[in-house]
């Protein structure tokens, strides 16, 4: 109740003090304002959430180790080690932006609008990011056949000779992770890993799984 007047008390010095130094502030606007601060005052007070300090901790806890966060921090460590180890080896192509369309690219060849199915980005996005690797000598684009609208992305020798040393790399990798997890931990990470990611789609080839 004293919190009530308080803030009556409150409002009317407010609407008392606009109307004593607005000049164009005429009797009847006065009376009006009056009328909408006896309305404003019998209205419902909504209180403010609050959040405990329980939620809060159970929400910091999820974002740390929800498998979402988790996964995207060891996809980045994987790629910081990949990068360094192809530094280390005097080939610094292998930068995050150029190097996360060499997956999605079969060792056949595919066509651009597959690639950005695949990806989840344009075909625009796309076809700067094969034209940089083109550049670099790494990929080639020919005439689609099948589709005026699309080309087919294709490695070039020195592309496949550039896969090897990554995989081989990779292997290096995985042996740093079998280290920290152990052999069985590893076991049960890439069956987990496969099931994730191949789950929904056929069984990928021995071939495929290699592009990877």
């Amino acid at each position: 109740m004293e919190r009530m007047i308080g803030m009556s008390i409150n409002i009317v010095n407010i609407v008392d003090y606009i109307c004593s130094t607005i000049n164009f502030f005429e009797s009847r606007n006065k009376v009006f304002a009056w009328a909408l601060m006896q309305s404003l005052l019998f209205l419902p007070c909504r209180p403010t959430p609050m959040i405990s300090k329980e939620k809060l901790s159970e929400l910091q806890h999820s974002r740390k180790h929800g498998i979402g966060r988790l996964l995207l921090l060891a996809r980045r460590d994987f790629a910081k080690r990949l990068a360094w180890r192809m530094r280390e080896q005097g080939d610094p192509r292998l930068s995050a932006s150029r190097s996360a369309i060499l997956p999605y690219i079969d060792l056949e060849g595919t066509r651009s609008t597959e690639v950005a199915r695949r990806m989840g980005i344009s075909k625009q996005a796309v076809a700067k990011a094969v034209k940089e690797l083109e550049e670099d000598g790494l990929l080639a684009r020919a005439p689609d056949a099948a589709d005026g609208r699309a080309f087919l992305i294709t490695f070039t020798e020195e592309g496949v000779e550039f896969l090897l040393r990554i995989h081989a790399n990779i292997l290096a990798i995985e042996g740093e992770y079998q280290q920290i997890a152990g052999a069985a931990g590893m076991q049960v990470l890439r069956k987990v890993l496969n099931d994730i990611a191949y789950g929904q789609e056929e069984e990928p080839t021995r071939d495929e799984t290699k592009d990877r």
